[in-house]
């Protein structure tokens, strides 16, 4: 038999048995031999046939290999009957109840040494619906202190708070909201690492986003600046040329004005029409025959006796007489009046004094 290991109760019921040295199928595993006094498996109970029939028993010694379908027994087995089989005692199966006459669950299967039989511990599960959601709990040989054909009493210390040895729905779900609980918790750490990084993230970025708008301002402020500069003194520079040119044009028009002015126009009143045209002109000192000799003595004109060929010469066209008048730039009463009949100064014609 191959080294010492535990087994449940269970894991033999219903096995092949296969004797090694034919290789001939004895039968399946009926019942597990125990001897509860002693909390030991002493070997197992073989069925060979349909329901009453002959059955074979094997003791632990037998077995030379324990598979997970089958056993491979040596030697040959002693026979038995369904009658002797029932006599045979054992625990699985009854009640469990504390010292303080509580029920707590019932036996269902046993863990024990396959070399040497010993029965480390039972297995019980809670009674009432929590039986079907609980686990599968340990019950230590120590703990029983009597047992009966229907039930077992154990200690207050192993009902308290038993140790699980398999965990049923309850547990599974206590374990799973665990997991559950422990992975939100770790799933809530590393949101919470996640969003610090990208807080992080988001003010370096938006720390480099202000400060490239800041330079961006500045330069384009900078550049307004300058091109507020740039605009001003092109301005002044085109005001001063616009200025220049004003004044050029305002000393141009003043010298013309002022060569203007220069021009003289005499304003004094033309000396009388001597013009004669067609002998319509009739001087009336000539024709005054009865004016007396003072009078004709005080009068400028008396020696003015004009015939025909005096008469004649002078000019019919009144623009030419004016523009005998018309002298350059020189004293006003150094002016003369150009006539048939001399240069006549202007200064003698504006006084009574005769001239001649």
């Amino acid at each position: 038999m191959s080294a010492s290991k535990l087994v449940r109760h269970r894991d033999l019921l219903n096995l092949l048995v296969i004797d090694r040295a034919t290789t001939d199928e004895l039968g399946r595993v009926e019942v597990v031999w125990m001897h509860p006094p002693a909390h030991r498996v002493l070997g197992f109970i073989c069925k060979t046939g349909p329901l009453g029939g002959p059955k074979l028993a094997f003791n632990l010694k037998q077995i030379h290999q324990l598979g997970p379908k089958s056993i491979v027994a040596n030697g040959n087995a002693v026979g038995t009957n369904t009658s002797e089989v029932k006599l045979l005692e054992s625990l699985i199966g009854l009640e469990v109840w504390s010292d303080k006459g509580n029920k707590i669950g019932k036996i269902i299967d046993c863990l024990f040494d396959l070399r040497s039989g010993v029965i480390t511990q039972y297995l019980f599960r809670s009674d009432g619906w929590r039986g079907v959601t609980g686990g599968v709990y340990q019950l230590p040989t120590g703990s029983i202190q009597r047992f009966g054909k229907k039930r077992v009493f154990v200690s207050g210390t192993v009902t308290h708070k038993p140790k699980i040895y398999q965990p049923g729905l309850e547990e599974k779900l206590a374990k799973a909201g665990d997991r559950i609980q422990s992975r939100f918790a770790d799933l809530t750490h590393q949101a919470s690492d996640q969003l610090y990084q990208v807080t992080d993230q988001a003010t370096h970025r938006v720390q480099s986003l202000t400060e490239q708008a800041t330079q961006q301002v500045q330069s384009l402020g900078q550049q307004l600046t300058e091109e507020t500069q740039n605009l001003t003194q092109t301005a002044k520079q085109r005001g001063q040329s616009l200025f220049s040119r004003v004044q050029e044009q305002a000393r141009n028009l003043g010298e013309e004005f002022s060569l203007e002015d220069l021009t003289f126009t005499d304003s004094r009143p033309s000396p009388p029409d001597t013009s004669l045209q067609d002998d319509d002109v009739v001087w009336d000192s000539l024709s005054q025959d009865d004016a007396s000799p003072a009078e004709k003595a005080s009068d400028p004109w008396e020696d003015l006796s004009l015939d025909d060929s005096q008469v004649s010469s002078f000019p019919n066209d009144p623009q030419l007489v004016s523009a005998d008048l018309k002298t350059e730039q020189s004293d006003p009463e150094e002016h003369t009046w150009s006539s048939g009949l001399g240069d006549i100064p202007l200064k003698d014609l504006e006084d009574d004094d005769p001239w001649i």
